[in-house]
């Protein structure tokens, strides 16, 4: 098995090659001997609906869709394909949980399905397949996948890893030969940035993806917790008032306006030359690699694992996306 590495992944002749072999024809070969051997056949003239998040990095977009057509290609079943931005995908579900209409299958965020367990249907007998086809899930994906139930109300599709990004030119400006490692140090460094005028900021608004990362990764970092093991809720703790307390200073050495930040926001002041740290999965680098008039930042990028706090191991949340199949047109799954 090859690895990559982020920037080599995102770089041209990588890039290339990647989405060479995705939309080729060993894609297609793939797809149709999967369609053979799958215990599942669609019947003759079966057609889906999808609803997805607007893409962040158009290859990624690219390859879904290469994808979706070897599908329709090997079984004859045609997806139409529909994209909301990814702070709409959830209103948009719940409409369609609530009114039993809509699309057949929805591609969100990991508690999507959460919301409405009992809309989802039970894709228990899929899961299973793929768990033994490919050797197990990883903990976390059976517990997205199920939820405070036995059964499976989601297929966990990927994980989006989400590091801290930050400009290396200003990180030692302000006196820092490396990226912090524990939150104390990275208080200091938002200080000094916001001394030195070139300010941090995470989105603290509308942020499914974002917000959510760095909220649940303050939280867990102090010890904190929504709910225990038994799903008992235990939010209110000591251990979250000193996340709080933590988040109050941070919030007070970053840009102002992050309150009213979407999930967008940051990669546009990042871009914009008026943040020079955030937390992000790929997209901000990416978009910088591809604009020639942004090549000084994406040459002045770099990106670092999340600091640790004083429960004294990493507490990083990657964003799981997962698809799910609504109840409301069981005819369309065979």
């Amino acid at each position: 098995m090859t690895n990559f590495t982020r920037r080599e992944l995102i770089n041209g002749g990588t890039a290339a090659a990647t989405t060479g072999a995705l939309m080729g024809p060993a894609l297609l070969e793939w797809a149709k001997t999967w369609a053979q051997t799958a215990p599942w056949k669609p019947e003759k003239g079966a057609q889906l609906s999808l609803l997805r998040w607007k893409y962040f990095v158009q290859s990624e977009d690219e390859a879904f869709v290469a994808l979706i057509d070897a599908f329709t290609s090997a079984t004859g079943a045609k997806v139409t394909i529909s994209r909301e931005s990814v702070d709409d995908v959830q209103p948009k579900a719940s409409v369609a949980a609530n009114t039993g209409a809509g699309p057949d299958l929805i591609w969100g965020l990991y508690s999507l399905p959460h919301l409405f367990p009992q809309k989802c249907l039970d894709v228990s007998d899929l899961a299973d397949y793929l768990g033994k086809k490919y050797n197990g899930w990883v903990p976390s994906a059976v517990t997205y996948g199920k939820g405070t139930g036995s059964k499976w109300i989601d297929i966990p599709i990927c994980y989006n890893g989400t590091l801290m990004n930050y400009r290396i030119s200003s990180l030692k400006k302000a006196g820092f030969s490396k990226f912090p490692a524990t939150t104390d140090e990275f208080l200091e460094y938002a200080k000094a940035l916001k001394a030195n005028n070139t300010p941090g900021g995470f989105a603290l608004g509308h942020a499914s993806g974002d917000g959510n990362s760095w909220v649940y990764w303050c939280l867990w970092a102090f010890g904190g917790n929504m709910v225990d093991k038994n799903d008992k809720v235990i939010l209110n703790s000591p251990e979250t008032e000193k996340a709080l307390n933590f988040a109050k200073q941070l919030y007070a050495n970053m840009i102002p306006g992050v309150v009213a930040w979407n999930d967008a926001s940051n990669n546009k002041a990042f871009l914009a030359n008026e943040i020079h740290w955030t937390n992000n999965a790929i997209s901000i680098y990416v978009a910088a690699t591809r604009d020639p008039n942004l090549k000084a930042i994406a040459d002045d990028m770099d990106h670092a694992y999340w600091p640790i706090g004083p429960i004294g191991k990493p507490t990083e949340l990657h964003l799981m996306f997962p698809i799910l199949a609504m109840t409301y047109k069981p005819e369309h799954v065979n």
